[in-house]
């Protein structure tokens, strides 16, 4: 698993729900103007057949409309789970998804949460005056299952905010009872929370 090529299925997953979505402006049928976006929340990759993946991936789909205002008529919410099966070079040669492939194990969603609850901690507890984060990452983050063939990985990604130069914060585990520490860790050394 390298950097690179975990972007790489980051940036196909994404691409193929801008396919699969309209994002952006948009008018509906009562000619009311909306605006549509979406948040990959979690991704599952399992390796395939002849060097193939099989990609489980969760998202929600938000729709804001000019009647929008927080917090007594929010967005709109639509939460989906697919599953796509890739060749090597990525072409999607399968998209059947059935409810237990949208399934998170138990011990996987406790140690996201304990990650969100974290995050959600420190974030509030290192506002400034101005009310800006010092931790300039967004929230949530992103979190993929890596089943490999030989081992398994937990993986939080944490994007920057602010700067879209900067390069993701990938912080792994193997087992996903360790990721919070994990991500403890760095927060410390990144951002000195």
């Amino acid at each position: 698993m390298h950097l690179k090529g975990l972007q790489e299925l980051i940036e196909f997953v994404e691409a193929k729900i801008e396919k699969d979505h309209k994002m952006g402006h948009q008018a509906g049928g009562s000619g009311h103007m909306g605006y549509v976006i979406y948040t990959l929340r979690d991704l599952r990759i399992c390796p395939g057949k002849d060097g193939g993946k099989q990609i489980t991936y969760w998202y929600t789909i938000f729709v804001e409309t000019e009647f929008t205002y927080e917090p007594d008529n929010p967005p709109y919410e639509y939460n989906y789970c697919k599953k796509i099966t890739v060749t090597e070079n990525n072409t999607v040669i399968d998209e059947s998804c059935t409810m237990e492939d949208c399934v998170i194990p138990e011990e996987w969603a406790a140690a996201k949460r304990k990650v969100i609850a974290m995050l959600r901690d420190k974030l509030l507890k290192s506002g400034r005056e101005d009310g800006r984060s010092r931790v300039p990452v967004k929230f949530p983050p992103l979190f993929i299952e890596w089943r490999g063939s030989k081992s398994n990985y937990y993986i939080c990604v944490l994007e920057p905010d602010r700067n879209k130069t900067e390069s993701p914060i990938v912080v792994k585990s193997g087992h996903p009872e360790k990721l919070p520490s994990c991500v403890s860790e760095i927060l410390k050394e990144k951002f000195n929370v």
